[in-house]
């Protein structure tokens, strides 16, 4: 399922933001309510994912979506996914604790990486505080955790990947490895194809 259009972030990497005629914006939490709810009675669906790059960027939209949720399925919900990631900063106990009681197994965390001058070249702030806290509330929820970071960008070395992996191999968190690729449309795509590096 997609909830949103466009992204208020500016990764280099992600041509939704970069190349976007109109601003970030949601759906209704109603209609995203019907779609899950046909999804589930007309398909028998059991399993959603939410592929949007900020799904709890708007914590008041999100907590209404998740009641929303709770309302309809009460104790049978399908399992709940985020697998595209979900913005650490966005994430308070409250928000993790909607979040499974709504049908969510797993906290799918994007952290790009650690390394300050990779985070510099993708324009994404530092989130490891978040991230780490968000870990916190995972495990008092009952939760499993994700933690993403991206390998082989333009200019990226090994060693700054090996980092972000021994930082994830720290914590009590799966290691989601994402592969670089160009996007077209991104900023990093120009990038790669200046550097006459595309396929």
């Amino acid at each position: 399922m997609v909830t949103a259009r466009g992204c208020p972030l500016r990764c280099t990497y992600c041509a939704l933001a970069n190349n976007s005629l109109y601003p970030y914006r949601q759906r209704n939490v109603s209609s995203v309510l019907s779609e899950i709810t046909e999804a589930v009675d007309s398909f028998g669906a059991r399993f959603i994912d939410f592929e949007d790059e900020n799904l709890s960027f708007d914590k008041k939209w999100f907590l209404a979506l998740l009641k929303g949720i709770i309302s309809r399925f009460g104790k049978k919900p399908p399992e709940l996914r985020a697998m595209n990631g979900l913005f650490p900063p966005t994430l308070d106990k409250e928000t993790v604790c909607a979040m499974k009681e709504a049908g969510f197994k797993t906290l799918n965390l994007s952290l790009g990486s650690v390394c300050p001058s990779q985070l510099q070249r993708f324009r994404r702030p530092d989130v490891r505080e978040s991230f780490d806290i968000s870990l916190v509330f995972a495990e008092e929820c009952s939760l499993d955790a994700v933690g993403y970071v991206i390998s082989g960008a333009p200019a990226q070395k090994a060693s700054q990947s090996l980092d972000d992996l021994l930082y994830l191999a720290g914590r009590r968190v799966l290691t989601g490895l994402s592969v670089f690729y160009p996007a077209p449309g991104s900023h990093d795509y120009d990038v790669c194809k200046s550097l006459g590096v595309l396929p």
